[in-house]
């Protein structure tokens, strides 16, 4: 493994900043969520944490949709990967453990990593490709990940370890940057958000110790803006590089709330 280099970045605002319209601002209010203050007591995370409903963002059709745990098809716990002759599936079971299993077209199967499958991405980029795996736990105290790819992975599967990571992942996306267009992976964890280069295994730790990363289920980026789902709400992570900042929304009771409520500004 090369040598990899790890950026941290630590200039974060949480809260938002008065009359800010945000990427997602529309689609929040059109299914009712009303942004709220950073909870900063017990009382005030009990009252945030009062909705008991766990939510999804997902993409159909090109429209940005939020749905409950119910509605959604997300199945954190088996994820799968048709390569043609061979077939991945990745089992998360907590802190039971999973593994990733590679099905080949006979029938056989070979266990190839003893963890927790988080995600399985692939990866393509200048002749290089890869299936990326992405393992870890988040359970009480214990928060841990890493990132594995597999080489040859639709004729003779290579397992290599890239890297550790500071947080378990939770949800991973795909996305490109726009000075070069280049691919690289989002990470979402339990407390933290984190990206990955791959072309150049480089592991970048955007925020850290976010509380409001409340069992991450899904995630849209758009232009600077990340929207999360996590449970009893949604949050909004702008990754803007002078201004990064974490907002929180909670479903309202009623279109008259909503259309007569002021959003609370969290700390400035």
């Amino acid at each position: 493994m090369k040598q990899q280099t790890i950026y941290l970045v630590l200039s974060v605002i949480l809260g938002s900043v008065d009359g800010y319209a945000g990427e997602f601002d529309d689609i929040l209010k059109l299914n009712r969520f009303m942004e709220y203050p950073i909870p900063k007591s017990t009382p005030e995370w009990e009252e945030t944490l009062s909705d008991k409903n766990t939510y999804f963002v997902e993409t159909t059709n090109g429209e940005i949709t939020i749905l409950t745990e119910g509605n959604s098809s997300h199945n954190k716990y088996l994820q799968k990967y048709d390569a043609g002759n061979i077939k991945y599936e990745g089992i998360n079971q907590g802190e039971w453990g999973g593994e990733l299993t590679a099905i080949y077209s006979d029938g056989t199967k070979q266990e190839l990593i003893t963890d927790n499958i988080v995600s399985i991405l692939p990866y393509y980029e200048d002749g290089k490709s890869g299936l990326y795996i992405f393992t870890g736990l988040a359970h009480m105290s214990l928060s841990r990940g890493a990132i594995y790819v597999i080489e040859n992975y639709e004729i003779a599967p290579v397992v290599k370890k890239l890297t550790l990571l500071p947080d378990a992942p939770e949800v991973v996306i795909t996305d490109k940057y726009k000075y070069d267009d280049s691919n690289y992976f989002i990470i979402i964890g339990s407390s933290a958000l984190m990206t990955y280069e791959p072309d150049r295994d480089d592991l970048e730790i955007i925020l850290i110790d976010q509380s409001l990363l409340i069992s991450p289920t899904s995630a849209i980026k758009k232009n600077d803006e990340i929207l999360v789902g996590i449970r009893s709400g949604v949050v909004v992570i702008d990754i803007t590089e002078r201004n990064k900042s974490v907002r929180f929304f909670k479903k309202t009771e009623s279109n008259h709330q909503l259309l007569n409520s002021t959003p609370k500004s969290g700390a400035n």
